[in-house]
């Protein structure tokens, strides 16, 4: 993954922590989801904007309140999925 998308990463995190913190976190879902054609992790909050990876086949849009994961495609059976946090400390992305 880019370095842009790392910092955009960080950046979607920070402000999700910040909100959990003043408890305006409705979401269940807050766990990033990885493409399964491009690698590239996205995560659970984008501000209400759509966010795609790089091949443009996964896109989420995410708010407080709500997680939409988009598919270009027909879903895949399995989709990779973990805390945030942990993908940060991934050094291969």
């Amino acid at each position: 993954m880019c370095e842009k998308n790392r910092n955009y990463m960080y950046e979607m995190y920070s402000t999700m922590k910040k909100l959990k913190e003043q408890g305006e976190w409705a979401n269940d879902f807050d766990k990033a989801v990885r493409c399964s054609k491009c690698g590239d992790w996205l995560p659970p909050y984008t501000r209400g904007r759509v966010h795609w990876c790089s091949c443009k086949s996964l896109g989420i849009d995410g708010t407080s309140h709500y997680t939409r994961v988009l598919y270009k495609e027909n879903r895949p059976d399995q989709a990779e999925i973990r805390e945030v946090e942990e993908v940060l400390k991934m050094t291969d992305w």
